[in-house]
């Protein structure tokens, strides 16, 4: 406001002065509002509410019974202020990293021209605050950038004119958006084996704003078809990789996840070291003849990551003790074997062979060529007992078959109605003492050879009476 004092007319028109209107103007006089409300003589009127740094024109005109005189006419200027505090402080453009604050214009400017809006920001809850370096500028924003991700900023705005710093508008609290992490780094692998690799890797240097809740781990034999680890929901950083191929590269890519998606993938590669095939499958045995039989198997059911050149094939006559049978390198899936003995059996097995050497052994495969069985044994003779007999006889004589294995009794108490074999462990020997007879009692033995043929004939009845 302002303070307005002025003399009184030299003359009072015969009438005594009741009042003094006094009309101020702040538009150059275009218009006109009275200041004074109440009648009064005074000379002197304080006037409120003015405007700062603002001119106002002046009229007094004094008042008596008869009416009003001329004006008596003046001006005044008030002094200027600070502004008051911007309005409405508001944000757009919200991003991870930057902003724009946003305000409305003061309601006064304190009478002098507006230079400049000084912006302050708090990352610390109002505890500090920083002003943002935006230059010299009347623009009613301001973009900030270089915040920080899913972080949480207070502003404030103060206009400024030639006075100096307003009011400070209300403060606007804003959270920047959180964002996807980096890749994770450093991919390294270690502990390759043929079917298992661990690996591991560093966190990513950017989290977004965000802690990482998860790392996805896939991996791909060529690059395009991608299979995901199944592992239980962790932020440890690294991980074994099982069932894995020997001797395959596999490519790895790993991504780091937050409450906002996935991140750019980390990738890697490792070539797991090659082994041993697995042993060759179904081997079978078919063909016999005199002097040979065909072999066959399958392949393994893998490699071993190293392609398999060779095919070991193992013979025993004894089931026990295999020797490998010399033939070229081949990797066909069979093998016609000869040179072997007719009527005999063997025993077979295969080794797949590779890089790093053979594998374990098929399961064994037994066959017997072809030929024939033994001749029926001769020449049965005994020593008699009351109870017991020693029982003896020949060999047979055997043709393309192999040599006899073994011998077997059996005797005959109702005249070769039904026979009952004699319980003994399998044996060449050509005699055999049998106990548990009856005296007196008439009985019928005979003798029948086996080899891996089969059994022979038996041979003649031989009619016995223990004493």
């Amino acid at each position: 406001g302002y303070k307005l004092a002025w003399t009184a007319p030299a003359y009072n028109g015969g009438s005594a002065i009741t009042d003094f209107k006094v009309e101020v103007s702040s538009d150059a006089g275009k218009t006109w509002k009275l200041a004074n409300l109440t009648a009064s003589a005074s000379t002197m009127l304080t006037v409120s509410g003015a405007a700062p740094g603002t001119t106002y024109q002046v009229r007094i005109s004094a008042i008596n019974g008869v009416g009003a005189s001329s004006f008596l006419s003046g001006s005044v200027k008030t002094t200027a202020t600070a502004p008051t505090a911007p309005r409405t402080v508001t944000s757009s453009n919200l991003t991870a990293k930057s902003l724009t604050v946003s305000w409305l214009l003061p309601s006064s400017n304190g009478g002098a021209a507006i230079t400049d809006y000084k912006v302050e920001v708090s990352s610390n809850g109002g505890t500090s605050w920083t002003v943002v370096n935006d230059g010299v500028s009347t623009n009613l924003a301001a973009t900030i950038s270089n915040l920080l991700k899913n972080r949480q900023y207070l502003f404030r705005v103060t206009a400024i004119n030639s006075i100096g710093a307003g009011t400070v508008s209300s403060i606007h609290t804003v959270t920047t958006l959180a964002t996807v992490t980096s890749a994770p780094n450093a991919f390294v692998a270690s502990d390759v084996q043929p079917t298992s690799a661990a690996i591991s890797w560093s966190a990513p240097t950017d989290l977004g704003g965000a802690v990482v809740t998860n790392y996805r781990v896939e991996t791909s034999r060529d690059g395009s078809n991608w299979t995901v680890t199944p592992k239980a929901t962790s932020t440890s950083r690294s991980l074994k990789l099982t069932g894995l191929a020997p001797g395959t590269t596999y490519q790895v890519r790993i991504t780091a996840i937050n409450s906002v998606g996935q991140s750019e993938f980390l990738t890697g590669s490792i070539t797991t070291t090659a082994t041993v095939p697995a042993a060759p499958r179904n081997l079978a045995a078919s063909q016999p003849t005199t002097s040979g039989l065909t072999l066959a198997w399958q392949l393994p059911t893998t490699n071993g990551g190293s392609a398999i050149t060779d095919y070991k094939i193992e013979v025993a006559s004894d089931c026990a003790t295999f020797k490998t049978i010399s033939r070229a390198a081949s990797v066909n899936l069979g093998f016609k074997v000869t040179g072997l003995k007719a009527g005999t059996k063997y025993c077979f097995r295969v080794s797949a062979v590779n890089a790093i050497g053979p594998s374990a052994a098929s399961s064994v495969v037994s066959a017997v060529t072809a030929g024939n069985a033994p001749a029926a044994p001769t020449s049965l003779s005994i020593k008699a007992s009351k109870t017991s007999i020693v029982l003896s006889w020949k060999a047979p004589t055997v043709t393309n078959g192999s040599a006899v294995r073994s011998y077997f009794v059996e005797f005959s108490k109702n005249n070769g109605a039904t026979w009952i074999k004699v319980k003994t462990t399998a044996s060449t020997s050509r005699s055999l003492t049998i106990t548990g007879l009856k005296t007196k009692t008439t009985y019928l033995f005979r003798v029948t050879a086996t080899n891996d043929v089969g059994n022979s004939p038996a041979s003649k009845n031989l009619k016995v009476t223990t004493p």
